[in-house]
């Protein structure tokens, strides 16, 4: 049984180090990381790790991460270089691989363009239609900070990005030739009382977002691999806050997504 968190923690040094120490404590947990620190306070807490916990990153300004433990083989995925924009695709998503009897399971960390961007959904075009031709093969999951709801265009309809289903059932039954995803935070945003999303701003939104998403392919969905999905209120002894942190220096703006599968 596999556990992967999903975490925005807008460069808190603090957070890293907490998810640094749910690794240690649970040794079945990768955490993909949105908005790492910087590479000066990386290299900091690098000095200090535990050794029987890795964290993977790039150096340029990619800022994303992926913290596992050391007896787990997790592998950066080399990109090669095609049609796309290379660099915006090192920017926002990060592919790890982690080798398997039956294959390659591949987690891409990815962090979508903020809407407060001019450009964002040009942009955010781009790098999902990249990470959708990347992975037309391979068994994986996409997740991370979409910075999009799951009900908005791009998960909706055949035309758009991402073909995503919020039934499960639905995505076993389905023959297509595109790749085809289960999108478990749909379905929670409609089930759940608290939290109804990831992401509230009280000055800017009527209600709860679901930026943080994971999509799970097919191939995984057919296998019957999902267990779980929700949004922790706890990781290990580290109590997640609800909608506001009074000390903005030691807390995220979102909250994590956590996924269990048997891969």
């Amino acid at each position: 049984m596999l556990t992967i968190v999903s975490y925005n923690i807008r460069r808190q040094s603090s957070l890293y180090k907490k998810m640094v120490e749910l690794v240690k404590n649970n040794s079945n947990v990768i955490v993909a990381i949105q908005e790492r620190p910087s590479i000066q306070e990386m290299k900091k807490i690098s000095q200090r790790m535990p050794k029987c916990v890795k964290h993977q990153y790039f150096t340029n300004r990619n800022e994303l991460a992926v913290i596992h433990s050391s007896s787990l083989s997790v592998l950066l995925r080399n990109i090669e270089r095609g049609s796309f924009d290379k660099r915006l695709f090192d920017e926002r998503a990060l592919v790890v691989s982690i080798p398997l009897k039956n294959g390659n399971f591949d987690i891409v960390n990815v962090h979508g363009y903020s809407k407060m961007h001019k450009d964002s959904v040009t942009l955010n075009n781009k790098l999902f239609e990249m990470i959708k031709d990347l992975q037309k093969s391979s068994k994986h999951i996409i997740i991370g900070d979409f910075n999009i709801n799951p009900y908005e265009e791009h998960w909706m309809h055949n035309q758009g990005i991402f073909l995503s289903y919020r039934n499960i059932s639905s995505v076993k039954n389905l023959n297509h030739n595109d790749v085809i995803y289960y999108n478990p935070c749909w379905k929670y945003m409609c089930e759940r009382s608290f939290p109804e999303g990831t992401i509230f701003y009280d000055k800017c939104m009527l209600q709860w977002a679901m930026f943080d998403q994971v999509l799970i392919a097919k191939s995984l969905v057919d296998e019957n691999s999902f267990r779980n999905f929700e949004i922790p209120q706890k990781l290990g002894t580290f109590l997640i806050l609800e909608k506001k942190c009074s000390k903005k220096k030691y807390c995220s703006d979102h909250l994590p997504i956590k996924l269990t599968l048997e891969v």
